[in-house]
């Protein structure tokens, strides 16, 4: 069994996450936190925890701060970030500093499930993204691209749908709100994850989390 900490401020996100890892029969949650003091309550009070799955940009729970507590006091606890990314020298101050995985939240399920149980194996993972940034970055210093979060440019009824879809409502449900049919909102969907470049409806919040979308 492998115990996980979710750290997260979005609570529809760090919900989101925590649906998708139960359906693995190897995994189990163990904690949800939301700033460093309740990470280190739950350590100091003996939580099983293998691995901390953790947004690296949290306000209350910065990535260093993360790796300075946690390992310092619980060295056999792995650190997996999972977060949108447009600093890549904070992804290589991270990885540096003993993060054993990173990930970006577009990211398919399977391959987080797959990167979970690596680095519980002693396998630092990271996703195709970062690998293919750190070669670059390695063999040409100077031309290496920079990770970007650029502006999606959504319509105004796909900022609608988004904002509707943070706060949690299903397809149907927004459909009724905006007298829309479903399938326009579904339509809308899609239109938004190819916009975003994300590959579903729990990493696309996230993003619009990350960047200010969502008011």
């Amino acid at each position: 069994m492998i115990n996980i900490i979710l750290a997260e401020d979005h609570m529809i996100v760090r919900k989101g996450i925590r649906s998708l890892l139960e359906e693995e029969p190897d995994f189990r949650i163990t904690g949800e936190v939301v700033s460093i003091t309740e990470l280190m309550d739950l350590l100091n009070d003996g939580t099983d925890a293998d691995i901390i799955l953790a947004e690296m940009n949290m306000k209350q729970l910065p990535g260093p701060e993360i790796i300075k507590n946690a390992r310092l006091k619980h060295p056999h606890i792995k650190i997996i970030f999972l977060s949108t990314v447009d600093r890549p020298p904070e992804v290589l101050q991270m990885i540096d500093a003993g993060a054993s995985g990173y990930l970006i939240k577009n990211i398919r399920s399977a391959e987080l499930f797959f990167a979970i149980r690596q680095v519980h194996s002693n396998s630092p993972y990271y996703c195709a993204e970062i690998v293919s940034w750190l070669i670059q970055k390695h063999l040409h210093p100077e031309s290496a691209p920079l990770l970007t979060t650029a502006d999606p440019g959504l319509s105004r009824r796909e900022k609608e749908v988004l904002n509707l879809l943070a706060e949690g409502y299903n397809n149907q449900e927004i459909a009724d709100k905006l007298f829309s049919s479903k399938r326009t909102i579904e339509g809308h969907k899609q239109n938004m994850l190819g916009k975003m470049q994300c590959r579903n409806t729990i990493s696309m919040v996230s993003f619009a989390f990350k960047n200010g979308m969502i008011k």
